[in-house]
């Protein structure tokens, strides 16, 4: 019985190499299938301040973080370089500064949506384009009545790279729906005029130096700046200021001006 069992432990030796192989294989495409890749930023802003004073008296400062991944479903659609993709972005608001009242979470935007997404020819690439996308999105609060906020798009959106200059442009319609009775109907718009404030697009604009890097952010009534330096790895120290309306979808008519720094996962 012992030599039987040597003999198997000596054959597993011999095999180590070709099943650690075939693991490696095995790995690789449960990896391709099954994971999830980053969407958006990813990031915990630790603290930021409001300098403009609100009327709903929430506490000033307040911390934030964004959970954002996609997952290609298909790949060479009609025998073209297009993949379809669908994604999803969680953005909270959480005052953890505020003990008097429990620390509640502020607001949470939930955003899903699904895209296709292709690379450009290698000679429009060389003039900074490299890629589009082009979806269909949902956006709400997951509120009722008088605090619900939500509306739905559908968007282009182009990604420009060159050198140490990169960048995205996003060009949306948003789709109309009913108006609503009064402010408790729980059907019907919730927000009939978010357009006047977040407007028909918006655009992201970065340039590095090194392992530093400052962002442009702008949109209709909305501008934000963003310095980010590398931390490790792939993990990044940010300081950013956002002046204007729709931070968050409760907000969308409000204006904030928030300075803030954290940690971003990507970029």
């Amino acid at each position: 019985m012992r030599l039987f069992i040597i003999a198997v432990f000596l054959a597993s030796l011999l095999n180590a190499n070709e099943v650690e192989k075939q693991q490696s294989i095995d790995d690789d495409v449960l990896i391709k299938n099954t994971i999830l890749l980053a969407h958006k930023q990813n990031y915990v802003q630790f603290l930021s301040y409001d300098f403009q004073k609100q009327i709903d008296n929430r506490d000033d400062k307040e911390a934030s973080f964004q959970i954002s991944v996609k997952r290609e479903l298909f790949s060479n659609i009609f025998d073209y370089d297009i993949s379809f993709y669908a994604a999803f972005t969680q953005k909270s608001f959480w005052q953890i500064y505020d003990d008097k009242n429990s620390r509640p979470f502020r607001e949470t935007n939930y955003n899903p949506e699904i895209f296709l997404s292709s690379a450009f020819s290698n000679n429009i690439q060389s003039h900074y384009l490299k890629s589009w996308n082009f979806g269909l999105e949902h956006e709400s609060n997951g509120q009722s009545t008088a605090t619900s906020r939500s509306w739905d798009r559908a968007y282009v959106k182009f990604f420009l790279k060159k050198d140490n200059f990169r960048g995205d442009f996003k060009l949306w319609n948003r789709f109309e729906e009913e108006k609503k009775k009064d402010m408790n109907d729980p059907h019907g718009d919730d927000n009939p005029d978010i357009i006047n404030y977040y407007g028909n697009g918006e655009t992201n604009i970065y340039y590095s130096f090194g392992e530093k890097e400052v962002g442009l952010f702008l949109r209709k009534n909305a501008f934000g700046v963003e310095i980010t330096k590398l931390f490790h790895k792939k993990q990044y120290l940010f300081i950013k200021y956002f002046e204007g309306y729709g931070e968050s979808l409760i907000d969308y008519d409000i204006k904030t001006k928030k300075l803030g720094f954290g940690l971003m996962l990507n970029k």
